[in-house]
């Protein structure tokens, strides 16, 4: 594999992708990063630790991708879907950046199976059909054919759902895919942007007590429900050209409408709405 060059203009200490220098990184990560003594340490908790040392390796290729993307103008594709099924990312970018055999040699001098650190690994609750699967082809198709794109949808907190048989019939539970923290991901906490809603509010009358309905129209809202975002970079084997999924989830702020009845009506939001409102040209900053 050629050797890698730094982002031009800044002078710091490149990550090696050799055994040595990749263990030390793991641990480095598990004490500094996470907070963890390696002693305590579960599988998760080194797995994290490894995908976060992974992702080091990657960083500069997708920064230096956006930075091409932007200094040559180039006009980007931004594929919208409610689902993207990826699939596990880590051991397939280990294997894309070329440092599988790096990483398990730097597990086996740290006396760790470095198989059954991988399977720790969840899939991302980010979908679970037919319709994310064919997002995650397009999405590593783009990158193949090395053309600019950037896939955007939604980040789950409890995933699409689970499914289970009892006494013969299908029962839904949430997918705690995040329970256990995914290194893999940039957050973007600094990248918020308001959502607002339109339509109408319906109060509901009954001959019981006499109340006719009464229909209001939204007006602006004095608190504004917020999205926040995520990006999730995907590695191919091509190398230097790698796209990302933006992925946005909603604050706990709730949405105040003011009424032209100069009543107040508080409203609960959820994530489906996310999709509809993040306008192109705010989504174009994601990353």
């Amino acid at each position: 594999m050629a050797p890698k060059l730094p982002i031009s203009g800044y002078d710091y200490v490149m990550p090696k992708p050799d055994a040595e220098t990749i263990r030390k990184s793991i641990v480095y990560k598990l004490i500094f990063i996470l907070g963890v003594d390696p002693k305590d340490a579960d599988e998760h908790q080194w797995l994290n630790a490894a995908m976060l040392a992974a992702r080091d390796l990657i960083a500069e290729d997708f920064l230096k991708t956006r930075r091409a993307h932007i200094e040559n103008s180039k006009r980007m594709v931004y594929y919208l879907s409610m689902e993207f099924l990826l699939g596990r990312s880590f051991v397939n970018a280990l294997i894309n950046e070329g440092v599988y055999a790096e990483f398990e040699e730097a597990f086996k001098q740290l006396d760790k199976e470095f198989s059954d650190v991988c399977e720790q690994e969840q899939d991302p609750g980010l979908g679970n059909g037919g319709l994310g699967r064919l997002a995650a082809c397009f999405l590593d198709s783009l990158a193949t054919l090395r053309i600019p794109a950037m896939g955007y949808g939604i980040r789950y907190q409890y995933g699409m759902f689970k499914q289970e048989i009892v006494d013969g019939q299908q029962v839904e539970k949430p997918d705690l895919w995040l329970d256990q923290d995914l290194a893999w991901q940039f957050a973007r906490p600094n990248k918020q942007y308001a959502v607002s809603f339109g339509g109408q509010v319906l109060n509901m009358g009954t001959k019981r007590n006499g109340i006719r309905a009464k229909k209001f129209r939204l007006g602006l809202m004095t608190k504004l429900f917020r999205v926040m975002v995520a990006t999730w970079p995907i590695h191919c084997v091509c190398g230097l050209h790698m796209p990302v999924i933006c992925l946005i989830w909603p604050t706990l702020t709730a949405a105040t409408m003011h009424l032209p009845c100069a009543r107040k009506t508080v409203m609960k939001t959820f994530p489906a709405f996310c999709i509809r409102t993040i306008r192109p040209k705010a989504a174009a900053n994601c990353v």
